[in-house]
């Protein structure tokens, strides 16, 4: 769906399987009996740049698909996320200035 819509598939990984911390309940409904509950999942990262317009339509196959129990959907941080976060007035910056040094000690 990524490459139909005019985005770039970059890559795939497979992390492989992994125990779940806690056994996750299967979103479908005809998952039902043994296959209701998963104690073992295998963890997948896709990589790909569309635009925001595909997203939805991704995560919509996701959701129906029955072979997926979770996903998230997650930004790359940008050379623009580094200049923004650098600024001032970021309430999330962790660098102090000068002023707020001095005030103190």
């Amino acid at each position: 769906q990524v490459n139909a819509n005019g985005g770039v598939f970059r890559s795939c990984e497979n992390y492989g399987l992994k125990e779940l911390p806690h056994r996750i309940r299967s979103p479908h409904v005809s998952a039902g009996g043994e296959n209701r509950y998963h104690y073992v999942g295998r963890k997948v990262g896709m990589y790909f740049d569309c635009a925001p317009s595909v997203l939805p339509l991704l995560e919509h196959s996701l959701r129906l698909n029955q072979g997926v129990l979770r996903y998230a959907t997650l930004r790359p941080k940008t050379k623009m996320d580094k200049v923004n976060s650098a600024k001032r007035d970021n309430p999330w910056n962790v660098r102090t200035s000068p002023a707020a040094r001095h005030a103190s000690s």
